[in-house]
């Protein structure tokens, strides 16, 4: 695949040119509904194996259309496992290595089904198969056969139905699943991490953003993210935006408790954690009000990302 092939619709006739020795600009106003798009897409893309690169197109397709860009607000996406995100990273960057890929059959049909809400969200839309982006449907071919594979699928499950032989509409099924996926969150891949940004904590934070990755969801720690706007409804949105939170109180933090009493009002799993020896001690065991919670107490690092990681398996549905 050349550095050259447009990411969202598969072509080489869209816009594109090189910015700088790290990022390719592209344009296109392909099989998106007939809406424009336009993203910086980094070498770190553009340069990796075709397997790889087609999952890294349908994640920034996906999240493109799930976020819409205007004016000089153009997301830049590159894939790089081991980089932070630091202050000096502007607002739009987007590191997919931290965008979990649909890992089941129920994980993508539900993704899927968002995608193409998006893309014909009216109740007399048709899904045409010749306008159907492949990339919606998280396909790793551009065949058509292979792709509308899915859309069958979705069938099957009762999401869609087939009008004739090439066109389909979201079923009343399809619609209460979307419904159920936009009340319960089930759709947010996000997990919000709450508790003291002490420096000597780091290595609590570093270990909780494993476990929150190595269970395939993307962790958000509010202290990591470049916004303009205030605090205290920049920590709403996002936890608003999680499907999880955890919670170290290794450290008393007052804010921490604040957001997961939010997280708790708005029907958010919460998951507490906290050192063993701070645990053990009497005078700095946890408040009253979450004691009596069931507490992943931990030994050192390593525990904490093991532990933390069967906890979110067992409680995050």
């Amino acid at each position: 695949m050349g550095n050259n092939v447009c990411p969202f619709c598969g072509s080489d006739k869209c816009i594109s040119r090189i910015i700088n020795e790290s990022y390719t600009y592209f344009e296109c106003s392909g099989p998106n509904n007939g809406a424009y798009i336009g993203a910086y897409i980094g070498n770190t893309v553009l340069e990796s194996d075709p397997a790889t690169q087609r999952k890294l197109f349908n994640l920034i397709y996906e999240y493109v259309l799930n976020k819409p860009m205007c004016g000089d607000q153009n997301w830049r996406f590159f894939y790089q496992t081991d980089y932070k995100l630091n202050e000096q990273d502007e607002e739009y960057y987007v590191n997919l290595a931290d965008i979990p890929y649909p890992s089941s059959l129920s994980e993508k049909a539900d993704r899927v089904l968002i995608n193409l809400y998006k893309l014909f969200p009216e109740y007399s839309d048709e899904i045409i198969n010749a306008y159907t982006p492949f990339r919606a449907v998280f396909s790793n071919s551009e065949e058509e056969d292979n792709w509308l594979g899915f859309l069958s699928i979705l069938c099957d499950l009762g999401y869609l139905k087939e009008t004739n032989r090439e066109t389909y509409k979201i079923s009343s099924k399809g619609l209460q699943r979307i419904e159920e996926l936009s009340r319960d969150g089930n759709t947010l891949i996000q997990g919000f991490i709450a508790m003291s940004f002490d420096k000597e904590l780091t290595y609590i934070a570093e270990a909780i953003k494993t476990a929150i990755k190595e269970s395939n969801y993307f962790p958000m720690i509010i202290n990591e993210k470049e916004h303009n706007n205030q605090i205290v409804p920049e920590i709403m949105h996002e936890i608003d935006n999680s499907r999880f939170l955890v919670m170290d109180v290794t450290k008393q933090n007052f804010g921490a408790y604040y957001e997961a009493g939010y997280a708790l009002g708005k029907g958010k799993q919460v998951i507490v954690c906290c050192k063993k020896e701070v645990f053990d001690n009497s005078e700095s065991k946890p408040h009253f009000d979450i004691a009596q919670k069931s507490i992943v107490v931990w030994n050192d690092e390593k525990d904490l990302v093991e532990k933390l990681k069967k906890r979110i398996r067992a409680t995050v549905k």
